[in-house]
């Protein structure tokens, strides 16, 4: 992925909702299943990583929400 890809890829994690981001996990799984090439194999990692990350950090941070709720 060049650099313009990548900052794509990033607006795009910013904005996505929620069906959205694991859509895009399940595409990403499904790629990793069935590609044989080694870059774009690499690429679907890089950006399941960040998927993932990105999930992570909006339970972390809804929970914390809910926490300190009054």
């Amino acid at each position: 992925m060049d650099k313009d890809e990548v900052k794509s890829f990033l607006r795009f994690l910013e904005t996505a909702s929620w069906s959205e981001l694991l859509d895009r996990q399940a595409k990403l799984r499904t790629i990793l299943a069935v590609v044989a090439n080694d870059n774009v194999k690499a690429d679907a990692t890089f950006c399941l990583r960040l998927v993932d990350e990105e999930i992570a950090v909006r339970v972390q941070t809804n929970a914390l929400l809910r926490e300190n709720r009054p």
